[in-house]
């Protein structure tokens, strides 16, 4: 279901699975129209920037171009080969579209004429992050990593990876973008020039996920050999080699401070080790089943974990009490705290992605997709969700 906001925040248009589109008064819930015509589902919905045109995406393998305000169908847009999964417009008002295919599309609307079309990712999309400022939004995926204009939707660069890729992460300056994936293989690429840095090697199994350290100098890396491993980023020499005991790890995570990492993965725990001495500190326990994810609140005062047991939980470092967060009727695969840390988005296997009230740990909105999710991440201004999964990457408009 797609759910979407008039900018002046006045109107609200939802999308289901028969087909058609609701028009709703945001203050009270009054249904003003609803507009029929896709044959099936109706996955996303996008108003232009003036609020007079909504854009329609759905089964049909077309996208439909309304007036807002009467709800006359104005034109309808085909050309995709796969239903259409997406949709979205760029502040000029190009529309851009995505298919199941992970083709990309960009469109007047005024004239329905088309004008560019990509070829993205061709198997499925494992994660995406934004760049700190936003602007640019990676993805992970085939053997390469992509990097995306998040405000257009056109592919800026590609960056090719010896095997295939499972994460990407910038680090909090942006100057460094990690890719890591099979074979367990590191590779470190310099921005905005895209000039490889290091290729880390090391790792004999697998890499699942990577973190920089708050001040860029160390790379953390979990993988499924078991063992975390901490590297320099400026000569790319391995400094630390983590061995948890654990069969397989699945994520990483540094404190705001970089004293302390957080790793978690097959056996259901986190450990937490500290950084300078490659010592574990603590080890947390309450999951039934393997940790799939772990990250820690903006300002390190909780630590979220999500599994595959459907549970999501906040621990206290200071005080060691844990809370739950239960919602998901399937395993989790992500959990990402908003950049002011009120928020908690989750990503999960039943096709949902999930925004959480920390202080008042209730379910704010979840948002159904077509396929399962593996990453989420927040936009650097909290206003947007992007979300990778089996059918490619979606991404969200949050202005709750």
């Amino acid at each position: 279901m797609g759910v979407r906001l008039l900018p002046d925040g006045r109107t609200l248009a939802t999308g289901g699975d028969d087909g058609d589109v609701q028009i709703w008064r945001a203050s009270d819930g009054h249904a003003l129209r609803s507009l029929s015509g896709h044959g099936g589902k109706v996955y996303d919905l996008a108003f232009t920037s003036d609020g007079r045109m909504l854009a329609t995406a759905g089964a049909g393998r077309t996208l439909r171009l309304w007036n807002a305000t009467t709800g006359t169908l104005i034109r309808i847009l085909d050309g995709h080969g796969w239903e259409v999964w997406a949709c979205t417009f760029a502040p000029d008002d190009r529309l851009f579209s995505a298919d199941g295919e992970a083709n990309l599309r960009a469109w007047d609307p005024h004239t329905g004429d088309l004008v560019f079309q990509a070829a993205g990712h061709s198997t499925a999309v494992w994660d995406c992050n934004f760049a700190p400022d936003g602007r640019l939004l990676a993805t992970a995926g085939d053997r390469d990593a992509r990097l995306w204009q998040a405000s257009t939707g056109e592919l800026v660069h590609v960056l090719e990876h010896p095997d295939w890729v499972a994460t990407t992460r910038f680090s909090r300056d942006g100057k460094t973008i990690a890719a890591i994936g099979g074979s367990g293989t590191v590779a470190l690429w310099n921005t905005p020039a895209w000039d490889r840095r290091h290729t880390l090697e090391g790792h004999t199994a697998d890499t699942s996920n990577c973190d920089f350290s708050p001040d860029g100098t160390l790379l953390a890396t979990a993988a499924r050999d078991g063992t975390a491993r901490l590297w320099d980023t400026a000569t790319g020499q391995a400094l630390h080699q983590l061995d948890s005991g654990v069969y397989e790890l699945f994520s990483c995570a540094f404190t705001p401070d970089g004293s302390t990492l957080a790793i978690c993965g097959h056996d259901g725990t986190l450990q937490l080790w500290d950084t300078a001495t490659a010592t574990l500190r603590h080890t947390v326990t309450g999951h039934t089943e393997d940790v799939n994810y772990c990250e820690f609140s903006p300002d390190g005062h909780l630590l979220a974990s999500a599994a595959a047991d459907g549970r999501l939980q906040l621990w206290s470092p200071a005080t060691g009490e844990t809370h739950w967060l239960d919602g998901h009727t399937g395993g989790i695969t992500a959990c990402r705290f908003s950049p002011d840390g009120t928020l908690l988005a989750t990503a999960g296997n039943e096709k949902t992605i999930r925004v959480w009230h920390i202080a008042e740990g209730r379910c704010l909105c979840a948002l159904r997709v077509d396929s399962p999710l593996y990453a989420c991440a927040w936009q650097p201004d909290g206003r947007s969700i992007a979300a990778a999964g089996l059918h490619g990457t979606y991404l969200f408009d949050y202005l709750i």
